[in-house]
């Protein structure tokens, strides 16, 4: 029942009747709105809207059509009358009418079904993790969000296919297995290896740190001498410095406790510190290639250098610390540095050692291979394992490890024709007129990029597939990076409109964000036996010895994912979610807990009804006049209005939102409309109807949401 539609037909008719205006019934439909106040009614025409065509005052419009309606019985069976308000049109429903109409809409099974028909071929990319990292809670809002937007595609009637993206060849991969050979000394776990590979590679992001070393992480500030001073203007000078092969100019504005001569810590344009990425510009004309780093700037304690020193302080270095200098080694952490070599220099040998073996992987060197294809089977199996509990399924798979050759000879192929371009040994796209920047293909060391593979499987998917859409579902952490290869796309002349990067932020905890380079998150696994032992605690274990074991972990299941889906569902896409266990599993508020247990409500109500062939009798909806059933009817009838906004906008927060004001709306109306202990069989049997309804649109919601339900609780 598509009640908007319904009042854009009456709409048409009547402004034909009125005006012998004749427009089809889709442009009233997209300027039908819905009032703000209930008692301006269910839905409202802004009659300014034909004014200018009818050559009349939006009042006037409204006032005649209201007419009309009355002289010419134009009114829809579901509408009990219209009524002019200023230069709005103004419906409203009538509740016995629309309750008549939904039940049998719902029962013929028409009422679940898209009012579009969209049929476009569309493909949904979602659950891209990395192998050989932890799956953590992160990981699962993208794949929840992924398959969800798949069901609402495929609701509203397009072919969506499914694909997964798996992360497993890559520099994580590298330093994983980099790591394992030449550093792990224990032995392979023959249980939970991927939470073992995953803590491998936090170990090896923290080698790598050179934070675990050095008071100043920062490898790019270097030791710098002033060779001149300059004043251009009243506080602002031109500071000249040399980092020994390399010269710099930047602008200060307190020179002070500067000198000619002076060492400095100097960070470069490009340096990205605590609190702010260095960026070169240009003031007063003068071009400023860098800053002189104060010690808040590099967050170093001033009492490392001298008590008598403050935290907005230059850096002053001894004369005789060598120019060019990384200040990561003027300044280490002595009880952490056990290597020969200088630190950078160390942590430099270590990348390239696993730039070499992310190298042989890429050129399939026997040893490298046979070491990645045993741990990614590792990954892979537990990954298919996760992803059927998270009732999220795929139609097909593509791997990272098989477009690094396509990229390659895609990037060479438009080298040749000039449509990219080499830098400094590299392969890219110059996309600075769409301020983009220079996005790298292929890497110096001969290596494909992210950026590079993904551009050689988007054409696959386009090609191949002959999609009208395709679909990326990835955090919005990689919004440039989606921007460049959909430009890269239409540089070589590939429809990149028919790509679209479906953003979202991350999941976070309630102290910050996790991370597995910070060792911070919360693993899958250990996710699900808490969620497992909290649910069973506040839900079932009530029900040992009166329900089945089979029954209670099907429930526990059932209730674990629907806590999990909800609440990676029920928030905005460009919002955070912030991850609390407490909160998703609470019998009330907007959880999935609560929805599941509206759904049970409602099964036991049926339990308790006398009449067990109530569904067999026609139900007397004009009965149904409490004011908190009739607020039940509407919202039960906006059900496909709400369902294909959620669809169209890829939000299936708003289709959350929905559900839960339905279950709160119900719950209100069975504190006061009770089924079991109505005045009348005839109203027993209303009610039934009414509830049934509810139930039967919460589960089809939640189905959805890739949630099923529950007959008991």
């Amino acid at each position: 029942m598509d009640i908007k539609r319904r009042a854009a037909i009456l709409l048409k008719n009547l402004v034909y009747v009125v005006y012998s205006l004749s427009l089809n019934e889709e442009a009233y439909l997209s300027k039908l709105e819905k009032p703000k106040e209930k008692q301006f009614g269910d839905v409202a025409f802004p009659c300014f809207t034909l004014s200018k065509e009818l050559k009349s005052s939006a009042k006037d419009i409204a006032k005649k059509l209201e007419e009309k309606a009355e002289t010419l019985n134009l009114l829809d069976n579901i509408f009990e009358k219209v009524e002019a308000v200023g230069g709005y049109l103004n419906f409203y429903l009538d509740t016995s009418k629309a309750a008549k109409a939904l039940f049998q809409e719902i029962a013929s099974g028409i009422f679940f079904q898209s009012p579009l028909k969209q049929q476009k071929k569309i493909m949904v990319e979602y659950g891209q993790v990395n192998t050989h990292k932890v799956f953590h809670v992160g990981h699962i809002r993208n794949a929840v969000l992924g398959d969800t937007t798949a069901r609402l595609l495929n609701w509203l009637g397009n072919n969506v296919v499914r694909v997964n993206y798996p992360g497993d060849e890559g520099t994580h991969v590298a330093t994983c297995l980099w790591y394992l050979k030449n550093h792990y000394q224990g032995e392979i776990p023959k249980k939970n290896r991927v939470e073992f590979l995953g803590n491998l590679y936090t170990k090896a992001v923290l080698m790598l740190d050179p934070s675990q070393y050095s008071y100043v992480p920062y490898t790019e500030v270097v030791s710098a001498k002033i060779k001149e001073i300059k004043k251009i203007e009243q506080d602002i000078f031109q500071v000249k410095l040399t980092a020994g092969k390399k010269n710099y100019t930047t602008v200060a504005t307190d020179t002070a406790k500067l000198l000619v001569g002076s060492v400095v810590a100097f960070a470069p344009a490009g340096t990205k510190l605590a609190k702010r990425q260095i960026k070169e510009r240009t003031v007063k004309g003068v071009k400023s290639q860098g800053i002189i780093a104060t010690f808040e700037d590099l967050n170093l304690d001033p009492n490392l250098v001298s008590a008598y020193l403050k935290k907005n302080d230059y850096i002053i270095l001894p004369d005789s610390v060598p120019l060019g200098e990384s200040l990561t080694n003027l300044f280490p952490k002595k009880e952490k540095v056990y290597f020969k070599e200088k630190i950078t220099t160390q942590i430099k040998k270590w990348r390239e050692e696993i730039g070499d073996f992310l190298k042989r992987l890429e050129d399939q060197e026997t040893e490298a291979r046979k070491l990645w294809i045993k741990t990614r089977a590792w990954c892979l199996e537990e990954l298919d394992e996760i992803f059927n509990w998270l009732n999220c399924s795929f139609h097909c798979y593509f791997f990272e490890s098989e477009f690094s050759k396509p990229a390659k000879e895609l990037a060479f192929k438009f080298l040749e024709k000039k449509v990219f371009t080499s830098s400094d040994g590299a392969i890219g796209a110059d996309l600075s007129e769409e301020n983009l920047g220079f996005c790298i293909l292929i890497k110096s060391d001969g290596t494909a990029t992210y950026a590079g593979r993904d551009l050689a499987l988007a054409i696959l998917k386009l090609e191949k597939f002959n999609l009208d859409k395709s679909i990326y579902v990835v955090d919005s952490a990689q919004e440039l990076h989606f921007k460049q290869v959909f430009s890269c796309l239409k540089k070589i002349g590939i429809a990149s409109e028919k790509c679209f990067h479906l953003s979202y932020q991350h999941v976070v905890l309630k102290e910050g964000k996790m991370s597995s380079r910070k060792g911070n998150i919360i693993p899958y696994k250990e996710l699900r036996e808490s969620l497992y032992k909290k649910i069973k605690e506040e839900f079932l274990n009530k029900y040992i010895g009166e329900w089945s074991n089979e029954e209670i972990e099907e429930a526990a299941n059932i209730i674990a994912l629907a806590v999990i889906r909800y609440g990676m569902l029920n928030q905005e896409n460009k919002s955070p979610v912030v991850f609390d266990l407490n909160e998703w599993t609470s019998k009330t508020g907007n959880t999935g807990s609560y929805l599941l247990y509206t759904v049970a409500r409602i099964s036991s109500i049926f339990r308790q009804i006398p009449d067990k062939n109530w569904q067999k009798k026609p139900p007397s909806t004009s009965l149904l006049l409490d004011p908190c059933e009739k607020e039940v009817i509407r919202h039960l009838v906006v059900y496909p209005e709400a369902l294909t906004a959620s669809a169209l906008s890829f939000s299936p927060h708003l289709l959350c939102t929905y559900l839960f004001q339905l279950a709160k709306l119900f719950n209100t109306m069975y504190q006061s409309c009770s089924v079991i202990n109505a005045e009348s069989s005839e109203l027993m049997i209303a009610r039934a109807f009414l509830v049934k309804s509810v139930q039967d649109v919460l589960t089809h919601g939640l189905s959805l949401l890739g949630i099923k339900t529950l007959e008991r609780m």
